[in-house]
């Protein structure tokens, strides 16, 4: 079947980091064309089932740490300035709104609560001895 798709479906591995994004990503440009080898022999229910609206919100969700990623993985230029404005817009993504549906709610109450246990600023105090 894969050799029938434009491009490859992408597999989620706990070592690879956004890969959960971009597996939900590959499967959702490909869903036309999956339903429509899976309808030329037998659909699968569970393919049938899949809410593709759940699966847009956690792109949506996901893919501000997909863009925080690429920017501080950076080995051409200087990155250790732009840490923590990554972690402030994240945060403040993290932010709920009363028109947040309840995977939007729970998404980003787990997002922000791992983002603040991952995150951690020490205040250091320099001080000069003459």
């Amino acid at each position: 079947m894969s050799n029938q798709l434009a491009s490859t479906l992408k597999q989620s591995s706990d070592t690879k980091w956004n890969s959960v994004l971009h597996a939900l990503s590959s499967v959702l440009e490909a869903k036309d064309k999956l339903w429509k080898l899976l309808s030329d022999g037998e659909p699968s229910k569970k393919f049938h089932d899949i809410d593709w609206s759940v699966v847009r919100t956690l792109i949506e969700f996901l893919q501000p740490f997909d863009d925080a990623t690429k920017q501080l993985e950076g080995d051409r230029y200087p990155t250790l300035h732009i840490v923590y404005q990554c972690f402030c817009k994240l945060k403040h993504l993290m932010t709920l709104s009363s028109s947040d549906s309840e995977l939007s709610k729970d998404s980003k109450m787990q997002g922000l609560q791992y983002l603040l246990q991952m995150f951690c600023i020490f205040r250091f105090r320099f001080m000069t001895y003459i």
